[in-house]
């Protein structure tokens, strides 16, 4: 793989103190690399690779930390992009994407609803609820609000909407935060309908939803966060969430608690139970990246470890004790998105020197690393508009669903694992 390699990596990570210019000095040496390193195919796979959408329009699914099959595998969810405009542009608040369903027995393609409130990195946070039943964000203009609503595959009509967002769900617990502010401070996961205004920090932080009462309430504010095992640094900074991950189990979340110091970005990992209570500082070197639960007290991820080395590492939640994931895992790969099923984890990595971003599953159990696909990314795609595969899992582990942009459309796909 024509990775960079870890001169080139070191130079990227000081350069973090200086965004501005480390932005323009990358995009110079990405597109020198390209010239040198670029290859006749935009992608390469052994695996059988089937597209979903059929009827000419872009689609994806959104982020990695859910699959677009139900459990009982026979309905695939996605958002489809209608043809007046193109996911190589912002999105735009006054034109929905579709959400759609196809039902794998009969081959049906099932245009449900639309949403409004939608980016390309998670859509309108698309998700199951259980076997049936799904639900995603919305705009509402009457009310000048986000929104979610409930609907069913089985009657394929809404059952409720409920008067808050949703970031994350687990049977009837929902946990969300503050989309405006997200739009604010990092607007390739907060939605344009709103002029957005950030609440102050005793107003805003974690929200704890019941889809069954349509209630929601404030469980911890940025204020109480900013005082969780406070640096020194903390003084005068801004403050975020976000990546939101309810536990197998639904009890606990973990959240990134996310400041910046003269512009410079620092991050920290935080479980806590459902209620707010219990919060503890698991990760806080400065970068933590994207996690995922292996289990209900194990959380995999890319971050940095005490010592300052970045790489993949699991974290036990009870003892807070940080370990390499895998020798196999070199930090030339470099960040990915992680998700384990049945002792093995799929990530992905960002365009290599060739544009190139490899799907990857690692058998935790041999320390055996497989590259299962790569996927070219264009140019044209980059910033708020990229298209990271965003790898998951069905939930019986045969398929490993993607996103990409390797034909020149935006796209959501899956590689059959059946004949391995």
């Amino acid at each position: 793989m024509s990775q960079f390699n870890l001169v080139e990596r070191s130079v990227a990570k000081a350069l973090r103190q200086f965004p501005g210019i480390k932005c323009h000095i990358k995009t110079l040496y990405q597109r020198l690399n390209y010239l040198i390193c670029c290859k006749s195919h935009c992608y390469q796979t052994e695996l059988s690779i089937h597209a979903l959408s059929k009827n000419g329009e872009e689609s994806f699914f959104g982020y990695y930390d859910k699959s677009p099959l139900n459990e009982t595998g026979d309905w695939v969810l996605y958002h489809s992009v209608p043809k007046q405009i193109s996911t190589k542009q912002l999105p735009n608040p006054t034109v929905p994407v579709g959400i759609m369903g196809y039902h794998i027995p009969t081959q049906e393609t099932v245009r449900f609803s639309e949403s409004y409130a939608y980016n390309w990195q998670q859509g309108a946070r698309l998700q199951w609820v259980n076997e049936t039943d799904f639900i995603f964000n919305d705009y509402s203009s009457e009310s000048d609000t986000y929104v979610s609503h409930i609907y069913s595959v089985k009657t394929k009509q809404k059952i409720k909407t409920l008067p808050f967002p949703i970031y994350d769900v687990k049977g009837t617990t929902a946990i969300t935060l503050d989309f405006d502010r997200l739009a604010i401070m990092r607007p390739d996961y907060g939605y344009r309908n709103r002029k957005a205004v950030a609440e102050d920090l005793d107003r805003n932080g974690l929200y704890l939803g019941d889809l069954n009462t349509s209630k929601v309430e404030l469980i911890m504010s940025l204020s109480q966060l900013a005082k969780l095992d406070a640096h020194v640094n903390m003084k005068n900074t801004v403050h975020k969430v976000n990546h939101i991950m309810l536990s197998p189990s639904g009890t606990k979340f973990m959240v990134l608690h996310r400041y910046f110091v003269d512009g410079v970005k620092w991050d920290r990992l935080i479980t806590m139970n459902c209620d707010g209570t219990n919060p503890q500082v698991l990760v806080a070197n400065q970068m933590v990246s994207h996690c995922n639960w292996e289990d209900d007290d194990t959380i995999v991820g890319f971050l940095r470890n005490d010592s300052g080395k970045d790489g993949y590492y699991r974290v036990d939640v009870a003892s807070k004790k940080v370990t390499p994931l895998s020798t196999q895992l070199s930090s030339c790969l470099g960040d990915g998105h992680p998700s384990v099923l049945n002792g093995k984890m799929i990530t992905d990595t960002y365009p290599d020197k060739a544009r190139m971003k490899h799907l990857l599953c690692l058998d935790m159990s041999t320390n055996t690393l497989k590259e299962l696909g790569q996927f070219k990314e264009s140019f044209d795609y980059g910033g708020e508009t990229r298209c990271d595969l965003h790898p998951r899992w069905s939930p019986d582990g045969t398929k490993v669903f993607f996103d990409s942009v390797h034909s020149g459309q935006r796209q959501l796909y899956y590689l059959s694992l059946k004949n391995e």
